[in-house]
């Protein structure tokens, strides 16, 4: 399989649940070895449920709705992304435990693009 691509992606995120508010913010590397124009394999340097290295199956539906599937060493997450333009997303994750498929986390976000001029 030929690499197609490999990008660097920054996130920072604030949560304004507590009474303080939390800031978090981080990087990883992304690697994405198509199967063919619509699913492959994803490589993550760093997971989204859990902090390791991780390959996840991805494909992109009928409805241009990007899914991924990762199984960590003691969780699975399920992530669904719509691109609602060229630099807003919108992202749903569900986290299960491995062993007994319970629910975690649950997550919905909306992700703005920073652009660098």
């Amino acid at each position: 399989m030929d690499i197609s691509f490999a990008i660097k992606i920054t996130w920072k995120s604030l949560s304004e649940w507590a009474t303080e508010n939390k800031s978090h913010e981080s990087n990883t590397i992304l690697i994405f070895v198509p199967k063919d124009e619509f699913s492959g394999i994803l490589i993550k340097e760093k997971g989204y449920a859990e902090q390791i290295p991780s390959s996840s199956r991805y494909i992109m539906d009928e409805s241009n709705t990007f899914n991924i599937h990762t199984e960590y060493n003691s969780t699975i997450s399920e992530e669904k992304i719509w691109f609602l333009s060229k630099n807003v997303r919108s992202r749903y994750s569900v986290i299960k435990n491995k062993i007994n498929k319970g629910i975690l986390q649950t997550s919905h976000a909306t992700e703005i693009r920073k652009i660098i001029t």
